[in-house]
């Protein structure tokens, strides 16, 4: 581990909800550091890191793209160092097109990463104590079965089951049951855990850094780590991008690049997954993400465009066109 920060840091952003905050800061030295901690809606502290998982995925580094582990890790904080300022999903506006190509390759990267960490059997960190269930899955099961939350999530489940339906509400309750369910041996594989567009931070461009070529993005990497269904990954890089697509068909938008990037990702992770479990998988990564709007940011317009976009899934669920290439 090395030492904190330096208390004369520079923060140049800031974001949060209850659950978890984000601070990008600049060192005296020009370093650039992330650091997270929980929300004040999360009492919940960062579990230690499994050090010989995170020198697993060390392993599978490339030029482009490295799993970063943090380098101060504490229950109430992690920071890692970085070379940029913006994640992936900041970056991912309606005005991108992706013309020179980058964030295809960075996804063509993440993809064939992921499919050589899932080859991993998790037998081989025996002596290391992994959740078993994403910790999303089970925080969206309980949620549903009890209604209960912070801010505007008790009236968000109201508008779930109502407007839903109970047939569609049923279904993904037995959708997020499954996914929270022990996977047979075989199926089971060691996941990176929460692997969101939110947390690839991509390089800063190369005028903001010393010459030569360009430094790679880091995926933060850490507590999130687990065993699994190999769909937990995928479905949850998935379901950004097509909230993305359903976000900007709503706005009678013509943004071809979400869609591309999904093709791109499955074609370069390859075969091995189950269409129907990564449908499942998506649904419920949109749900978590409409529970996490409601609970810790509170009622807004966003929460709208939730109940349709999860209706249409639901009613296409385990379709193979909706997941393969």
């Amino acid at each position: 581990m090395t030492t904190p920060a330096p208390l004369d840091s520079e923060v140049i952003n800031e974001s949060g909800t209850g659950n978890q905050v984000t601070r990008v800061l600049r060192t005296p030295d020009g370093q650039l550091l992330w650091q997270r901690g929980p929300g004040r809606d999360n009492p919940e502290p960062y579990p230690p890191l499994p050090a010989t998982v995170l020198s697993r995925l060390h392993t599978l580094d490339t030029p482009a793209l490295r799993f970063q582990p943090p380098a101060r890790a504490t229950p109430a904080l992690h920071t890692w160092h970085v070379n940029g300022r913006f994640s992936f999903a900041a970056l991912m506006t309606p005005d991108q097109h992706d013309i020179d190509g980058r964030f295809n390759h960075l996804i063509t990267t993440l993809g064939k990463q992921l499919n050589q960490l899932h080859a991993t059997p998790p037998h081989a960190y025996s002596d290391v104590e992994l959740a078993r269930t994403p910790h999303s899955h089970l925080r969206l099961r309980d949620y549903l079965g009890t209604g209960r939350g912070p801010r505007a999530a008790t009236a968000f489940h109201y508008r779930l089951r109502t407007q839903l339906g109970t047939a569609r509400f049923n279904r993904l309750q037995e959708a997020v049951t499954y996914l929270c369910g022990t996977p047979d041996p075989h199926e089971t594989v060691l996941l990176h855990g929460w692997c969101s567009l939110g947390s690839l931070v991509v390089p800063d461009p190369p005028h903001r850094q010393a010459a030569g070529p360009r430094p790679p993005a880091h995926m933060l990497t850490g507590s999130e780590v687990c065993t699994g269904r190999r769909e937990s990954d995928l479905a949850c890089l998935l379901g950004e991008l097509t909230e993305y697509t359903s976000a900007a068909r709503s706005a009678g938008l013509d943004w071809p690049l979400p869609d591309q990037l999904r093709k791109t990702f499955l074609s370069a992770y390859g075969d091995g997954f189950d269409p129907a479990t990564l449908a499942a998988g998506r649904t419920a990564r949109i749900a978590t993400h409409a529970l996490a709007v409601a609970a810790f940011h509170g009622w807004n317009e966003q929460l709208h465009g939730y109940i349709p976009m999860l209706a249409e899934l639901l009613d296409h669920d385990g379709h193979p066109a909706l997941t393969s290439g």
